[in-house]
């Protein structure tokens, strides 16, 4: 990357034919991307774009305002980006196949930004339909990886996973791999598919270091951090996979980079016991999201406030920012994102001590997950509903709870508790009176938290094994069960 920049630098100043230096700061333009050099990117647009008027070029005009779209969605600049795209539909020909479907893509990747789902989907069915329209098939397969993050940010998996499937087949360009992947690590997340997130987290890294694109291989360690993290182990890798995404984001002053991996952060943070750190990174990364205007980032992060703040008590806080989670989630369309803010809600309900209410927003959670095809995050809402319905006097309803997550292992092995699950099934299992059955579910409770334990550092270790359900499982090895369940 170092030898290109020098040889464009050294073309650049030794020609005076526009055409050529055009092509030149095209090169120029492509290099300071990959390298995320924010400045010399838009020095690079500005020159190009006078250029553009001065050889009176409109295909020339139009590639330049691409390239002003994509540097605006990777900076999240919405001003930006919905100015170049009406500069663009200005001087776009009613007739030109091609051109019009890049305009739906970038309608449709605004859309999306921008929270409105249902708008971002029309647009890459327009583009898609162009795509097919001109023959092309790399424009085809980067409208299907639109419509397949849509559906996959709606719930709707198989959808997705065939949208995927399908623009995979559509094309071999190396280019629209990078989208590829983010789409296929989306879907196989919400699928809770950590072995296949691991996969194509190292594929997307080996890619973006062998191609020098630095934002794509920030991106690459995020999501290898959260893959790491919900797999339960390496930690310390997690961790720094996710703090070198957010030293990147930062220092090219990527907004919402940054507020992304805060909330990846802080989920890593509270998986450990450090729930005021999580707090502070989450509340920090809502308010990067509300500067920007974008829903998703910040449901997500209300959402995840429903739960952290009610590890720290702030149990007024946790339900206020959970109901809220949960209505701009309804209003986005986002399927994933409103069971998750429902399962937080019912936490925060549960801590406030309307178990009533928390069953109730649980149960919904349960519904708003079958329909999103998301029922591989099931497992801790069940664990939860066993031990809600068994504080409340209905051991009945407790024991259908527990067995019907113990059917799922694998669900629960994926689950961001899955020594809680187990410990909740002892509970239950201790309540039924049945002894053998007690003891192989804490057996195995007991057994997970020790080998979290053994992979961490002293202070992570002391603050995870102080987490609650953690502290209670060692004191029922002891023989001193809590009475109602917890």
């Amino acid at each position: 990357m170092d030898e290109a920049q020098s040889t464009a630098d050294r073309a650049l100043t030794i020609s005076s034919d526009p055409r050529v230096r055009a092509d030149i700061l095209l090169e120029n333009e492509t290099i300071a991307s990959r390298r995320a050099n924010r400045a010399a990117q838009e020095s690079a647009l500005a020159a190009l774009r006078a250029l553009a008027e001065s050889l009176g070029d409109p295909e020339l005009q139009r590639i330049i305002l691409l390239r002003r779209i994509e540097f605006a969605l990777n900076v999240s600049d919405t001003a930006t980006l919905e100015t170049a795209i009406r500069e663009l539909k200005a001087c776009t020909p009613h007739d030109d196949a091609h051109w019009i479907g890049k305009l739906h893509i970038a309608d449709a990747k605004l859309a999306f930004l921008l929270g409105r789902l249902a708008e971002s989907n029309a647009a890459a069915q327009a583009a898609l339909e162009c795509a097919r329209a001109s023959n092309n098939s790399a424009a085809a397969a980067e409208a299907l990886c639109s419509l397949a993050t849509v559906e996959a940010h709606r719930g709707n998996l198989s959808e997705a996973e065939a949208l995927f499937d399908e623009a995979a087949r559509a094309t071999d360009d190396p280019v629209l791999e990078d989208l590829s992947i983010a789409s296929a690590f989306q879907i196989a997340y919400n699928r809770r598919d950590l072995e296949r997130c691991l996969t194509l987290g190292q594929r997307w890294l080996d890619l973006a270091e062998a191609s020098g694109d630095r934002r794509s291989e920030a991106r690459a360690h995020s999501h290898l951090g959260i893959a790491l993290s919900a797999a339960g182990a390496q930690y310390a890798q997690a961790r720094e996979h996710i703090a070198y995404a957010v030293r990147f984001f930062t220092e090219v002053g990527d907004v919402s980079g940054t507020a992304a991996q805060l909330l990846n952060q802080a989920v890593i943070e509270a998986r450990l016991g450090f729930f005021d750190k999580a707090v502070a990174a989450t509340e920090r990364a809502v308010t990067l999201f509300e500067s920007l205007n974008d829903g998703r980032g910040r449901a997500i992060g209300l959402g995840n406030l429903g739960l952290f703040r009610a590890y720290t008590t702030d149990v007024e806080g946790a339900q206020k920012a959970a109901r809220e989670a949960v209505a701009l989630a309804r209003q986005l369309e986002f399927g994933v994102i409103e069971a998750s803010s429902l399962e937080n809600l019912a936490f925060a309900g549960a801590a406030a001590g309307d178990l009533t209410e928390a069953i109730a927003h649980a149960e919904a959670a349960l519904e708003v997950r079958a329909r999103s095809q998301s029922e591989g995050w099931a497992s801790k809402t069940l664990a939860d509903l066993a031990v809600w319905h068994a504080a409340s006097g209905n051991l009945r309803a407790a024991g259908d709870y527990m067995r019907r997550m113990l059917a799922d292992e694998k669900s629960i092995l994926a689950s961001s508790g899955p020594e809680y699950c187990y410990w909740a099934a002892a509970q239950i299992f201790h309540l039924e009176s049945k002894t053998p059955e007690a003891a192989r579910a804490l057996a195995r409770a007991r057994q997970m938290i020790a080998a979290t334990a053994d992979g961490l550092d002293p202070a992570d270790r002391a603050s995870f094994e102080s987490i609650p359900w953690n502290s209670d499982v060692a004191a029922a090895a002891r023989g001193a069960w809590p009475d109602p369940p917890r």
